[in-house]
């Protein structure tokens, strides 16, 4: 199917039957991913080594981890652990870790701490790092976010 649509794109079909070949497709990866059976998913879900590295980033998620401190935690090589990483927790482990200080921030934001002190309350180097990268993960800035809140 996804051969068929990229040939009508080459092609030049029209938008219409570009746009119902598309649903097509998309409904029957819907169907598939809706049929498997999530037991297949459960061997490498729950990967001891992941489960270390991802336990060791929650814990000093405020600290710098360096990707040989993961490496040892987990026992595995630096590439094969980010590859597995990546595909099993859906992000980097540096994303990861920028996902856990940002909810930590959104946690203290609420709370009413100031911004400059959440900034280096979760980690970040100044308080411009952690407008960026709150900004670029919740949408708003950080000031922003606390007056909505």
């Amino acid at each position: 199917m996804l051969k068929a649509l990229a040939q009508d794109i080459a092609e030049g079909e029209p938008g219409i039957l570009l746009e119902r070949e598309l649903g097509e497709l998309v409904e029957k990866a819907a169907r598939l991913l809706r049929t498997r059976n999530k037991a297949d998913l459960t061997p490498l879900a729950r990967r001891p080594e992941i489960e270390r590295a991802r336990h060791l980033l929650q814990e000093r998620f405020d600290q710098p981890v360096r990707l040989e401190e993961l490496t040892q935690a987990s026992g595995m090589s630096k590439f094969h652990l980010l590859r597995l990483f990546r595909d099993l927790v859906g992000k980097t482990p540096h994303a990861y870790q920028m996902h856990l200080r940002i909810a930590r921030a959104r946690e203290l934001l609420d709370r009413g701490v100031r911004s400059v002190d959440v900034a280096f309350m979760c980690g970040f180097t100044d308080q411009s790092h952690f407008s960026r990268c709150f900004k670029e993960i919740v949408g708003y800035t950080p000031g922003n976010f606390a007056r909505f809140a």
